[in-house]
């Protein structure tokens, strides 16, 4: 007999990225915080809590050479 696998869990993750600071509202963290909240209202307040947060700032899109 065959059983069904678990479906497995989502994880969701938050890609910020800013090429140069300006010292504008448009910062790294605004960026995050606006997708927790996205995240929060869409799928779940745990959901939103355990976001995986990739920040990538100062790094041109033209550049790959980042860490």
């Amino acid at each position: 007999m065959k059983t069904k696998d678990k479906p497995q869990a989502k994880q969701y993750v938050i890609y910020s990225r800013k090429s140069k600071f300006t010292g504008k509202g448009e910062s790294i963290e605004n960026q995050i915080e606006l997708c927790r909240q996205y995240i929060a209202m869409h799928f779940g307040e745990d959901a939103a809590e355990n976001v995986l947060v990739y920040e990538d700032e100062g790094f041109s899109g033209g550049n790959l050479e980042r860490p």
